[in-house]
């Protein structure tokens, strides 16, 4: 499956950029970056073309979450990297109708820039269904948790009931329209389930929620 978010890192003669690409496939998502992260960033700026389409995107995510998981609830829950940025205007090599270029400068140190600036540009690129997809990836991992719990305890009724949840991923409003390759993912991941075939799930479950 394709990641969720790239980074790449540009290196010149003269400077060091950083390019994270974001909202991109289904895998490479973890529920610590999908859950909470962003707290430490709550104070620093999104720009507002940013927090309307988090908005929009969060609205339009409707699967309910287990009782007492940490619900993402704004864009830099989700993708805390948008903190701080700016949208750069008319950017190449981007359609800007389905992307949003972020940009800032972030402090490194001197011996990541080999002896350059201690500064370097970073650019942030959201793609349309970023946010989307961020909540509904968390959604998805938080029942894979909840399943694997009530499995391994032995409380059958309550994995039957995640399995439930898991099994109807794709077909949440929205969700074939934002993640194109979800049936596959499913196949891959979820289906196994039903045949006894855990190592898959509890595999990608380790991805997920950053337990790698």
């Amino acid at each position: 499956m394709s990641r969720h978010r790239r980074k790449e890192s540009v290196v010149t003669l003269a400077t060091t950029a950083t390019i994270l690409i974001v909202g991109i496939g289904m895998a490479g998502l973890s529920s610590a970056q999908a859950s909470g992260q962003g707290s430490s960033f709550t104070t620093q700026k999104v720009p507002t073309p940013v927090q309307q389409q988090a908005e929009r995107e969060l609205s339009e995510f409707t699967g309910k979450f287990p009782e007492g998981a940490s619900v993402p609830s704004s864009g830099i829950d989700l993708i805390p990297e948008i903190a701080g940025t700016t949208v750069m205007k008319n950017p190449p090599l981007f359609d800007a109708n389905q992307t949003q270029v972020l940009t800032k400068k972030e402090r490194v140190a001197p011996s990541q820039m080999r002896g350059q600036s201690q500064e370097q540009d970073t650019y942030v690129v959201v793609v349309d269904g970023a946010f989307f997809n961020a909540q509904a990836l968390s959604w998805h991992c938080s029942w894979l948790g909840e399943y694997f719990t009530a499995f391994d305890s032995g409380n059958k009724s309550y994995a039957d009931k995640a399995y439930a949840n898991l099994k109807g991923f794709a077909d949440l409003p929205k969700v074939r329209d934002y993640l194109p390759d979800v049936d596959l993912f499913q196949e891959d991941i979820i289906s196994p389930i039903s045949r006894g075939e855990t190592d898959p799930a509890r595999q990608y479950l380790k991805v997920c929620s950053g337990n790698e």
